[in-house]
Order: C-alpha cells, then sequence, then structure tokens
C-alpha cells in the first residue's frame, strides 16, 4: 500500500505571511502592556459563554 502523499507540491504559508497586510499592520504597531487582571477576565467570560451554550438538561 503507497503511502498518502500529495501529488502537488504543498503551498509555502511562511512566504504568504511575509506578504500578509494583517502582519505588516501587526508589525507597525507599538506594543502595549495587557491590564493587570486581563487573564481572569477573559476566562470568566469564556466560562459565563459556555454556561449560556449548555442545555437546560445540563442544568438541573
Amino acid at each position: 500500500m503507497k503511502p498518502n502523499q500529495p501529488t502537488h507540491p504543498l503551498p509555502d504559508f511562511d512566504a504568504d505571511l511575509e506578504d500578509d497586510v494583517v502582519w505588516n499592520l501587526l508589525d507597525d504597531a507599538s506594543p502595549t502592556d495587557p491590564p493587570p487582571r486581563f487573564v481572569d477576565e477573559t476566562l470568566r467570560r469564556v466560562r459565563l459563554e459556555e454556561d449560556k451554550r449548555k442545555s437546560r438538561w445540563w442544568k438541573l
């Protein structure tokens, strides 16, 4: 049995990133420090979103 190998060359994703407009904007942006409670607030929001998605049956 022959292993699965592409018959065409794979695209060079690194070359695509070098020409990406978004990455160029990020390179030009000045770095900022996140607020002290950034991680806590982000995780809290994720947990709240997860609670909203749970069906009513799981909350019983």
